[in-house]
């Protein structure tokens, strides 16, 4: 049974990747609706906090070492923080667009106004929303379940596209669904440890209670009345030595070797 189980996970696990791949991918198919652009403040900076920005325009960047240091211990903290990192990508895509369309317009170069550590303002803004968008990344790889974005939900809410509609929600309903089953089988299976861990322990429990009783199956076959002179067939070879001066001879050395085997056979 716990194999079936075992293999029915695997299973539903493989499924719910599926779904979250499709679901993720008809999301970013999704056009990114202006209600939520406008909403967006104008700097990056407002939407990031002074420690996050400071990390991603450091010149030695690590996705991974910024995670480490941010505080995710709660779900509603860390989609906080993404949220917050998504807005800042598309405040930064948003600038570097308008900047271009800006210099065809004009004809001029925008590498002009440098910035310390970077070139122009132009290349500024990319390299800070590459950065911005491969720490979201790697956010929700650290996180794979964690829910729907405020861009997500605008999306989905604002969507016009009726193809796109019916497969994130019928993505969304089977990611679901495998996300159930996968958290039953999970239960299962702790049960499951649970009760066998429990019955082990029970187990020594109960043999260390039998040897300390002595009354456990090794005890009564160990018991010195099994190896008193009553029991024994040769009552003088084991007697006291003290009143056995007379040496043994060989035929009661014999029958004396009987009980000493049958003892160590135990």
């Amino acid at each position: 049974m716990r194999k079936r189980l075992l293999q029915c996970r695997e299973c539903t696990n493989q499924i719910l990747k599926a779904t979250m791949a499709i679901n993720n991918s008809v999301l970013a198919e999704m056009e990114i609706p202006d209600v939520y652009l406008e909403s967006l403040p104008k700097r990056g900076k407002a939407c990031l906090g002074e420690i996050i920005y400071r990390y991603i325009t450091s010149e030695q960047f690590s996705p991974e070492c910024l995670l480490d240091y941010l505080d995710l211990s709660s779900e509603f903290t860390t989609l906080e923080i993404a949220n917050r990192i998504e807005a800042a990508v598309h405040i930064w895509r948003k600038k570097s667009q308008k900047r271009s369309s800006n210099y065809m317009k004009s004809g001029k170069s925008s590498l002009t106004g440098k910035v310390k550590g970077f070139g122009g303002a132009k290349e500024k803004t990319e390299l800070l929303a590459q950065r911005a968008e491969s720490l979201l990344q790697n956010l929700k790889l650290r996180f794979p379940g964690l829910p729907q974005t405020a861009l997500d939900m605008n999306k989905i809410q604002h969507n016009k596209d009726v193809g796109h509609s019916i497969l994130e929600s019928y993505s969304r309903v089977m990611e679901s669904v495998a996300f159930s089953i996968m958290a039953r089988i999970e239960d299962l299976l702790y049960v499951d440890d649970a009760t066998k861990q429990r019955a082990a322990e029970q187990s020594a429990s109960l043999l260390i209670q039998r040897g300390l009783n002595g009354s456990g199956p090794l005890q009564k076959h160990f018991s010195p009345n099994s190896l008193s002179t009553k029991s024994t067939p040769c009552p003088s070879s084991f007697a006291t030595p003290a009143y056995c001066p007379s040496p043994l001879m060989a035929g009661n050395l014999g029958r004396a070797q009987t009980p000493r085997k049958q003892w160590r056979s135990f």
